[in-house]
């Protein structure tokens, strides 16, 4: 809030420009309300994942913002797409969870380690004990996944930025991860940006959508609104090639 007790946006992007030997993103600006859930679909190397980097302030190497500004009401934290290249395999994971923690929270190790096995089980690892003493390789994909927003919520962050994260996954745990990832955003009030090439699964987690092509926005609007009518070819191109994710019973297992 305010000063004057008027909320603020969650984040708000106006006109970002970010360059490597020419414009990767051109001009971009949104805002996501807190609590609101965002997402931002397009083809690989449509911008969409720079600009989640540039909203973290962790560029890749020989990329620049040029222009532009970038403001967040709140501690932000992102889901990274690929679990095994987030997490460090010669370290269990709770011990990785709970660094995460410490470094946020300024804790000793015991209070952390605490907080880890208490997020293992807020991301419903089966047998979250264990999993505390495991490494990356003797996890599931899925399972990996868990520890990887785990990580992501040891921060207690304000704003949740997830990069494709479930694009490694078979379509089943896919929706375990999606359905997961909405059931957290509610219960925390985080506000989320959800990235991915698939309609199909943004649609499941997010209100509103931005569609992103070389580097611009090409359409936006409620998700619902655009998916119904598409004012842009490159959307409806997007839309041909939805295939529908799996419904899963009220169980739906941790995998």
């Amino acid at each position: 809030m305010s000063e004057a007790g008027q909320a603020i946006g969650a984040v708000e992007v106006n006109g970002l420009v970010l360059e490597a030997r020419g414009p990767l993103v051109k001009d971009v600006s949104f805002d996501l309300a807190r609590g609101e859930s965002l997402g931002i679909v397009g083809e690989s190397g449509s911008g969409k994942s720079l600009t989640l980097r540039a909203i973290l302030g962790l560029l890749p190497a020989g990329v620049t913002q040029t222009s532009g500004s970038i403001t967040a009401a709140g501690r932000v934290s992102m889901v990274f797409q690929d679990p095994l290249t987030a997490l460090d395999p010669l370290t269990p994971v709770g011990k990785q969870v709970a660094e995460a923690s410490r470094f946020a929270r300024h804790t000793g190790r015991g209070p952390a380690m605490a907080h880890a096995l208490e997020l293992f089980r807020q991301v419903r690892l089966p047998d979250p004990e264990t999993k505390l003493r495991q490494y990356p390789h003797q996890l599931s994909g899925g399972q990996r996944q868990r520890v990887v927003i785990a990580m992501a919520l040891a921060t207690d962050p304000d704003i949740l930025l997830c990069d494709e994260p479930t694009t490694a996954l078979d379509v089943t745990v896919q929706q375990q991860i999606l359905t997961l990832l909405e059931s957290l955003r509610r219960d925390l009030g985080l506000s989320m940006i959800f990235v991915s090439h698939d309609l199909a699964v943004v649609k499941q987690v997010c209100s509103r959508l931005l569609v992103m092509r070389s580097g611009e926005i090409v359409e936006r609007g409620d998700i619902a609104a655009v998916i119904s009518n598409p004012q842009h070819e490159y959307t409806r191109t997007l839309l041909d090639a939805v295939l529908p994710l799996p419904r899963l019973g009220s169980a739906g297992g941790a995998l």
